[in-house]
C-alpha cells in the first residue's frame, strides 16, 4: 500500500478563525484589508513556505494590524502596536490545538511585531511574520 498524502490545510483559514475566535467582532479579520478602514483591521496572508515532508506544511506568514487617525485617534499607534504583540501570544498558545482546517504544531517569530511606515502619516501599521509548522 501506498501512502496517501492529505492536502494542507489552508494556514491562513486557520489563523483567521483562531483570530476571529479570540476576537469575535471586535476587529475586520481577514486576509485583504477591507476599503475604507472602518474599524481597525487585522490581515492574515501567507507570504512563501515550503512543505517539510508529506505531513507538514512550513509556511511563513505575516499578520498585520492596521487602523487609522480616523478609527482610532491619537491612541492608533499605540493599539496597533499592543495588537500586534497580543496577537503574538496567541499564536503561541495557539499551539497543538485542534482547529478547524487543522493544527498549528509549532510557531517561530521571523520578523517581530514592528511598525511599518505608511504612505498616508494617518495609517498606523504594525507587521510581524512568523513561520508556522501546520499539519491536517
Amino acid at each position: 500500500m501506498v501512502a496517501q498524502t492529505l492536502p494542507y490545510p489552508s494556514v491562513e483559514a486557520m489563523v483567521v478563525q483562531a483570530l476571529i475566535a479570540i476576537y469575535g467582532n471586535e476587529y475586520s479579520i481577514s486576509t485583504v484589508l477591507p476599503e475604507p478602514i472602518v474599524q481597525t483591521a487585522i490581515r492574515v496572508q501567507r507570504l512563501t513556505g515550503a512543505p517539510d515532508n508529506i505531513w507538514i506544511d512550513k509556511p511563513l506568514v505575516e499578520v498585520d494590524v492596521v487602523t487609522t487617525k480616523l478609527v482610532s485617534g491619537t491612541a492608533g499607534y499605540g493599539l496597533a502596536d499592543v495588537l500586534s504583540r497580543d496577537i503574538q501570544a496567541n499564536l503561541f498558545n495557539l499551539r497543538s490545538l485542534p482547529l478547524l482546517e487543522g493544527v498549528i504544531q509549532a510557531v517561530r517569530t521571523i520578523t517581530g511585531p514592528r511598525r511599518i511606515p505608511d504612505i498616508s502619516v494617518d495609517t498606523y501599521r504594525f507587521a510581524a511574520t512568523y513561520e508556522l509548522s501546520v499539519h491536517a
